[in-house]
């Protein structure tokens, strides 16, 4: 198997996990009956299976004694996303951690979604954000193979931070799980998107901000993986908002993850003009607007979802002009009506 051959299989097996957190695992409400099972992935049962533990206001549990210091720094992350964003926006929003090996994961965790994807289950007064204990997991590995996307600027940042691309990879994928809680976040400050497309920006913009305030050098990691490695590699050859609408992670692998890069272009961008005022504003224009979550809907018609685009930018313009230049940079005329 050659190395490109490598790479695409990995990023199929992202967007399996994809599919899986954006219609069940993002919101921290119970799951369908298909997946209920996993949606009573919590604290009892984690205790249940006797993986060791630490109590704090974090409980995290994990495989074995060396995966220790790797989920208390991820619990050390979290507690301060916690206390960030309670301080900042009155969020009170708690998650335990669990970090688990190949082999409890297998156990514990729905079969759908392969090792390695960071992702929120369990009630939703008490999640757990579940992560890998290694870097054999999806994300770091299928970041790893992106390697020769790596703009020579970046490298030379990440150099400067002491951190080999390797380890950068790793500590994306611990980031990740800011991002998901981000979905949550976003619901319990009263956010309701009209579309898919800006529900992931959101999560995005929650875990960038938090970065960004207290851990600048994260949040350009954040950037450069999510952002920068996807826009120099190949991209979509549709690249329109309204094919992400009717299809959410079902783009592809590959352009599933391109999306997301470009969400996080905005985020950047729009966080240096606003930094927190972001949210406040998109609360103001978006709060209590639509019960759309994430995924596409059952049943819309393209001409609807243009209608629902075009009316979100027009809101988003309040908030930025760039949010439209960034659609007119990354996205196709498809999205507009002919």
């Amino acid at each position: 198997m050659n190395r490109w051959t490598f790479y695409r299989n990995t990023r199929r097996l992202v967007l399996l996990a994809a599919l899986c957190i954006s219609s069940t695992f993002h919101i921290g409400v119970s799951a369908d009956s298909e997946n209920q099972g996993m949606d009573q992935l919590g604290s009892a049962l984690l205790q249940k299976h006797k993986l060791l533990s630490d109590k704090n206001d974090i409980t995290v549990f994990y495989s074995a004694s060396e995966n220790k210091q790797r989920a208390i720094e991820i619990r050390n992350l979290l507690e301060e996303a916690i206390q960030f964003y309670q301080t900042s926006l009155a969020i009170d929003h708690r998650i335990d951690v669990a970090v688990l090996n190949q082999a409890d994961w297998k156990t514990l965790v729905n079969e759908r979604i392969p090792y390695g994807m960071p992702h929120i289950v369990g009630p939703k007064d008490r999640q757990v954000a579940v992560l890998p204990a290694n870097d054999q997991g999806v994300v770091t590995v299928g970041a790893i193979h992106m390697k020769e996307y790596l703009p020579k600027e970046d490298a030379n940042t990440l150099a400067s931070y002491g951190m080999s691309f390797e380890e950068g990879a790793s500590t994306y994928t611990d980031i990740i799980a800011i991002h998901e809680l981000g979905h949550s976040y976003a619901q319990a400050y009263g956010i309701k998107p009209l579309s898919a497309w800006s529900g992931e920006f959101l999560a995005s913009f929650f875990a960038y901000a938090f970065l960004q305030e207290k851990h600048p050098k994260l949040a350009k990691v954040f950037e450069i993986y999510a952002y920068q490695l996807n826009v120099n590699a190949p991209g979509p050859t549709d690249r329109s908002l309204l094919r992400l609408e009717k299809l959410y992670a079902g783009v592809g692998a590959d352009d599933y993850v391109w999306y997301q890069g470009m969400f996080v272009h905005l985020v950047v961008e729009l966080y240096k003009q606003k930094e927190l005022d972001v949210l406040r504003e998109f609360k103001s224009i978006f709060g209590g607007q639509s019960d759309r979550i994430a995924g596409p809907p059952k049943t819309e018609s393209d001409e609807k979802i243009r209608l629902r685009l075009d009316q979100e930018f027009d809101r988003l313009s309040s908030i930025s002009p760039f949010a439209k230049t960034w659609r007119s940079r990354h996205f196709v005329s498809t999205d507009l009506k002919e």
